[in-house]
């Protein structure tokens, strides 16, 4: 399994990585994915593994944990490459792997602490290295804020709006429609907006 480098920020950090992440479309990744190519597996990783990462630990994860996530996702990806339909979104298989394993690991967290779960993901949670560059009391109350939606509204706000998933490809990563998802995106947002009131008024 390919690993970025620890100095992942540069172009073709990605070991193995051949093609050019620039121009190249994930059709033709997969494609060569498909035929067992590993370097259309790193491209997709260049292009693909910081979102997922930061995705993941937005869940309430460390980003060394997030991390250990995304290997997982690209390992179901290259495990399940000779079973890709050409025309399908990539990024929105990508995002439901991710989101799977979440969930996953959130019932198995549920057996062993069912009172004190949600309390350690909103109070111990630690932030990734974006959310660090973005400090400050409004910071620290949009991700409360974002911690105390319902699970699926926040899941939908974060694909959405943080990740720039179009609604279609947040429905195929939550096997909901687009219009509810649609909804859940605006409940999400008038609930931050009642939240944050005193930040925007």
């Amino acid at each position: 399994m390919i690993r970025p480098s620890h100095d992942s920020t540069d172009r073709g950090a990605f070991h193995g990585a051949r093609y050019d992440v620039r121009c190249t479309s994930d059709d033709a990744l997969m494609t060569g994915l498909k035929a067992g190519d590993a370097s259309a597996l790193a491209s997709l990783m260049e292009r693909y593994w910081f979102p997922i990462v930061r995705f993941v630990a937005r869940s309430g994860d460390g980003w060394d944990e997030a991390e250990d996530t995304a290997q997982e996702v690209f390992v179901r990806l290259w495990r399940d490459r000779a079973t890709w339909r050409s025309g399908g979104s990539v990024r929105a298989y990508l995002y439901q792997v991710a989101r799977n394993l979440i969930v996953d690991r959130a019932r198995r967290a549920e057996v062993r602490t069912r009172s004190t779960d949600e309390a350690r993901r909103v109070v111990g949670r630690v932030a990734t290295p974006v959310e660090e560059a973005m400090r400050g009391e409004l910071r620290a109350d949009f991700e409360a804020a974002l911690a105390a939606l319902p699970e699926r509204r926040r899941q939908a706000f974060v694909l959405v709006r943080l990740e720039g998933l179009t609604l279609k490809e947040a429905a195929e990563v939550m096997d909901l429609t687009p219009r509810t998802i649609a909804n859940h995106v605006y409940l999400a947002a008038t609930d931050l907006a009642d939240a944050l009131r005193e930040h925007i008024s």
